[in-house]
């Protein structure tokens, strides 16, 4: 997965589908 420092949105959605990062963290 990619850091969440990365506001990419193709990048979130890597850790998104491997439930690494909280959803409420793409959220915010």
């Amino acid at each position: 997965g990619v850091p969440v420092e990365h506001p990419d949105i193709p990048d979130l959605f890597g850790p998104f589908e491997d439930g690494q990062y909280p959803l409420h963290f793409h959220l915010n």
